[in-house]
């Protein structure tokens, strides 16, 4: 665990010289935090990065953004052969030597796109900066309290708890690669950490409460701050029961700096996103983009200081996305896409999407680039990749494929690791004789679900040798998927080809724990320990033969 404030990072151990703009991709460390915040001081353009990101993605973004030199570790430094590579330790303070000119351009961030391509959105200093000011002028951010960092640089998140905690004079409880994902060292990161505000998901607020059901670790934390998605009220219910901090709603598309709106749900009778930031304005129009009246449905425009400068290298999305409304030519407004309504109280309440956009676990997918690749597997004619909604909490990417042949999961899921992040690779993969047309002669998505599917030779596990004792550890894992497959699960697929997400995932682990009288160790709490259902099979079974062992 890493605590580190404005003062540490103002005394460098790496001075680098000067770039317009740089990409960072370095692991969760102090070199991370200061190269982001020095780039903010500096006044130099950073584009984030993941390593988690395919290799063709990550330099498909570069180019893209424009972008020709990466700062990063040695360890990634392979995934870059055309660009100019600054190596630096993960535990060094970074600074660079103050520019020659001022740029006025603070970060790209990128976001799903419908092309096959990541949509780059430029965010300026002056919308940064007026985010951070709002989210102080509407939350007590006190200097000396702590806030956790949790989210990927790659996450607009991610500002908040870097650069804004820095600018307001927190200090930083920085959790690593295994803290963010391991809802037990999550915990106690938490708690060890004497974190005071918390900002996640509802998606990981969840993950820790199916390990700890009473969410201990937030006893002592005075704000939570919620979105990315949408909050289910169970969820609300039981951090209102077992807390005494405010809950915060959050909401906020990536093109207008982080967060736009903010609603405190601790004692709220109904969900709703609350109002504008400080400088932040909200319209709910109609199709013509005309205002609707309070109390009806409308698409939510946001106008203000919170507004990016647009797409970098597509002028037509800009054109398309950042407009300004009929008569009033100075009100520059985003189309999010999102609908929404204004509540008599005069709080925002979101009602879903106009377009066929996803979010899933605070990422926004577009699955029309999920099946831009899909369509490039040879023998693969046409795709759609849809969204099923199994739970308040959880949605599940199904894709629905017309082809020469019945392909084994596996076989395309390795084809999409080498194009798109993990998240955006869905989990079902159906082969159906065609796709159902709408009466404009276009695929119906709402419809896909009804059709035929096409039977292939997959093996199950039934036709697999395996032990009682190995079949009633199967039981428990499929009976604790939220939608369980319907055909015979094979020993070798991945635990996400049969619906099994980080959350799914840490509830089987307590269905495991009980119904065996076993305890997984602490540092393997993390759905890429076990590649395939055989993997976690296989260790539970082995905890068993290790009890069965007389002392």
């Amino acid at each position: 665990m890493k605590v580190i404030t404005k003062e540490m990072l103002q005394s460098p151990t790496v001075t680098l010289s000067w770039q317009r703009k740089i990409g960072i991709l370095l692991d969760r460390d102090t070199a991370l935090l200061s190269a982001v915040y020095n780039c903010y001081r500096r006044g130099i353009t950073f584009v984030p990065l993941d390593a988690r990101w395919p290799r063709d993605r990550l330099c498909g973004i570069l180019q893209n953004a424009g972008v020709d030199t990466v700062l990063t570790a040695r360890t990634y430094a392979d995934r870059f052969a055309e660009a100019t590579i600054l190596c630096v330790e993960n535990d060094v303070v970074v600074d660079f030597t103050p520019p020659e000119e001022e740029n006025n351009m603070a970060y790209y961030a990128h976001t799903s796109g419908t092309t096959g391509t990541p949509k780059c959105i430029a965010i300026s200093r002056p919308s940064l900066d007026h985010f951070i000011a709002g989210m102080g002028a509407i939350i007590d951010f006190s200097p000396g309290k702590r806030i956790s960092c949790l989210a990927a640089p790659s996450f607009d998140v991610f500002m908040l708890e870097s650069i804004g905690a820095l600018e307001m004079g927190l200090s930083i409880v920085l959790a690593n690669e295994e803290e963010q994902i391991n809802p037990k060292l999550l915990g106690a990161l938490i708690t060890e950490g004497q974190v005071d505000i918390v900002q996640m998901t509802p998606s990981r607020m969840q993950l820790l409460l199916n390990f700890d059901p009473s969410v201990s670790c937030l006893a002592n934390v005075s704000k939570i701050l919620l979105g990315g998605e949408s909050l289910p009220r169970p969820l609300l219910e039981v951090l209102r029961a077992n807390t005494t901090a405010k809950i915060y709603n959050l909401y906020g598309p990536t093109e207008t700096t982080v967060w736009a709106t903010a609603g405190e749900m601790t004692e709220a009778n109904h969900i709703h996103i609350g109002r504008p930031l400080p400088g932040v304005e909200i319209y709910i129009t109609d199709a013509q983009m005309n205002q609707v009246p309070a109390g009806e449905t409308g698409e939510i425009c946001i106008g203000g200081t919170g507004l990016a400068w647009g797409y970098v290298g597509n002028a037509k999305l800009t054109e398309e996305k950042f407009l300004t409304l009929p008569g009033r030519p100075d009100t520059k407004v985003y189309r999010t896409g999102d609908l929404g309504r204004l509540l008599p109280g005069g709080d925002l309440e979101y009602l879903g999407r106009r377009d066929n956009q996803i979010k899933i676990r605070g990422h926004r997918i577009e699955p029309e680039e999920i099946e831009f690749y899909l369509n490039q597997i040879p023998g693969i004619r046409q795709s759609v990749v849809t969204g099923r909604s199994v739970s308040d909490m959880d949605i599940v990417l199904e894709a629905y494929y017309v082809g020469d042949a019945c392909f084994l999961s596996q076989e395309i899921i390795r084809h999409l690791e080498q194009k798109l992040p993990a998240y955006m690779i869905p989990a079902v993969y159906k082969r159906v004789e065609a796709f159902p047309l709408s009466s404009n002669g276009k695929i119906n998505r709402n419809s896909v679900f009804q059709c035929k599917e096409m039977k292939g030779e997959e093996p199950g596990a039934e036709a697999c040798s395996m032990t009682e004792r190995q079949k009633k550890i199967l039981s428990v894992i499929t009976s604790n998927i939220i939608q369980p497959p319907a055909d015979p699960v094979r020993l070798d697929a991945a635990l996400a080809e049969i619906g099994i997400d980080s959350i799914t995932f840490i509830r089987i682990v307590i269905a495991l724990e009980e119904a065996f009288n076993i305890k997984f160790e602490d540092e393997i709490l993390i759905l890429s320990e076990f590649p395939t259902v055989k993997d976690l099979i296989d260790y539970v079974d082995e905890k068993n033969l290790q009890q069965d062992v007389p002392a």
